[in-house]
């Protein structure tokens, strides 16, 4: 076995702990602030702090996803990809939330957290959905407000089936759920 920081590899898995470094959610939290403040435009700005953290976890995708005032569908508003990996921005408007086998929104746990480091655990129908974007592993964590599904904020690897680090999980969950909330009060302000 190497000792020389790369990763390891089981199966086509690697476990992110050997060739990430340490991630401070206070560091994340500051720099998240500081991009939407010097930022001139909400849009830009979460553009922006997807590619940092998209960089910083050395994903495949990050990205959002926002539900429709009726709730009954979800549009890909921003994303960020990694070299080499196709966008699927574009592709991913008006799906609808009950579609594919089920609701989408039953993926969630009851902390609103889907993870799945392996797509072949996942159901028939979410492995036709989410392999047609290239997706091996992904982390979502929905957006709500008052109790109710809003979207969600996603990081998949498209190169790896991905097993993070239950430190990153939670830094990923906690700058998740700051996006959400900076979402749902742009959302509410009506801008």
């Amino acid at each position: 076995m190497e000792d020389s920081g790369a990763s390891s590899r089981t199966s086509g898995s690697s476990i992110e702990s050997e060739n990430q470094l340490g991630v401070n959610p206070s560091e994340m939290l500051r720099l998240t602030f500081d991009t939407l403040r010097e930022r001139g435009g909400f849009d830009s700005a979460l553009n922006l702090i997807l590619n940092i953290i998209g960089k910083m976890f050395n994903v495949s995708r990050a990205y959002i996803f926002e539900s429709t005032e009726d709730g009954l569908y979800v549009n890909n508003t921003y994303e960020w990809c990694n070299d080499g990996i196709e966008p699927q921005i574009t592709l991913l408007v008006n799906i609808p939330i009950l579609d594919f086998g089920g609701d989408y929104r039953k993926n969630f746990n009851e902390e609103g957290i889907f993870y799945c480091p392996n797509l072949e655990d996942c159901s028939e129908e979410l492995q036709e959905l989410l392999g047609a974007q290239g997706i091996l592993s992904t982390l979502q964590v929905s957006i709500t407000e008052e109790g109710k599904f809003k979207g969600f904020v996603g990081f998949d690897d498209c190169v790896i089936h991905r097993l993070w680090t239950q430190d990153q999980i939670n830094a990923l969950v906690f700058i998740a759920r700051l996006i959400s909330e900076i979402i749902c009060e742009r959302r509410g302000s009506g801008q």
